[in-house]
């Protein structure tokens, strides 16, 4: 998209600079929002939401070394 990520951005702003057309966004803030709650909260995530979050953010990762 042509974004040029500043050092200082949060995940958020990192988010709000993303083209609301963007793929996957919907995954993405889900991912940012979990992992917030995760980090800042002081909440565990469960082994069933981990995973589920990898294979939603599956796709922008690409397929990996097989």
């Amino acid at each position: 998209n042509g974004i040029l990520m500043q050092r200082s951005w949060t995940a958020r702003d990192a988010l709000r600079h993303l083209p609301a057309s963007q793929s996957y966004l919907d995954r993405l803030r889900d991912l940012v929002l979990a992992s917030e709650r995760v980090q800042f909260g002081g909440r565990d995530i469960t082994e069933e939401e981990f995973r589920s979050h990898v294979d939603n953010c599956r796709p922008l990762l690409g397929a990996g070394p097989q």
